[in-house]
């Protein structure tokens, strides 16, 4: 008995080459570029956020212990007639458009010898801080405001008096704000009632102030 010959057997199909380096096209690379740039723009605006904090932070900081610096030198101080006849008496100059780093936003003197301000503090004025953007033999733009909170002025002078009171009827509240993308705020506030030199922050850039639970006593 014969046999039909078998048909031929037809070729497999080759298996597809594995992916090589130009294996991803150029939707991929396209999309891997958007997320990388969304990344570094998000990684970006909060190191800006976080280095505006810091940078009214410090200002917030050095004017408090030039503040208490000041304060405990009025003890110091040889009271004569009535605590408001001795002392250091400061005065706080507000921006509220902005001051730039090196200008003096406070300065102190002895009541009684207002020649000898040495007596009440090293450094007799205030003056800001340089910032992170500081370049040698450069003039700086305004990186924060300060308002006096509660005061239409633009200036405010009390007394620390030798008692470690302070002569002003009505706490004083210092408004730190960044002029930056965060518009971050510090509040340096000298308690009337206690004489105490107080701090307190607000990050969301839109109070007027620093909330009262944000306060804490620097000693």
């Amino acid at each position: 008995m014969s046999h039909s010959p078998l048909p031929p057997r037809r070729p497999s199909a080759p298996f597809p080459p594995p992916p090589g380096p130009g294996g991803f096209i150029l939707l991929d690379w396209l999309l891997a570029a958007i997320l990388l740039a969304l990344l570094t723009i998000g990684v970006l605006r909060i190191t800006a956020r976080e280095l505006e904090r810091e940078e009214v932070n410090t200002v917030a900081l050095r004017l408090s212990a030039w503040l208490q610096l000041s304060q405990t030198a009025a003890t110091q101080l040889p009271m004569a007639g009535s605590a408001n006849s001795a002392g250091c008496q400061v005065t706080l100059t507000a921006a509220p458009k902005g001051a730039a780093p090196g200008d003096g936003i406070a300065s102190v003197q002895p009541m009684q010898a207002p020649q000898r301000a040495a007596l009440c503090n090293p450094e007799p004025q205030f003056l800001l801080p340089a910032s992170r953007h500081a370049a040698p033999g450069t003039t700086e733009q305004p990186q924060v405001s300060i308002t006096l909170l509660g005061n239409a002025n633009g200036t405010l002078t009390f007394t620390f008096t030798p008692r470690g009171t302070v002569t002003t009827t009505q706490t004083v509240d210092i408004v730190i704000r960044h002029l930056g993308q965060s518009q971050a705020a510090r509040c340096v506030r000298i308690n009337a009632i206690t004489g105490r030199i107080e701090l307190g922050s607000d990050n969301s850039g839109t109070a007027v102030g620093c909330g009262e639970e944000s306060f804490t006593d620097l000693i």
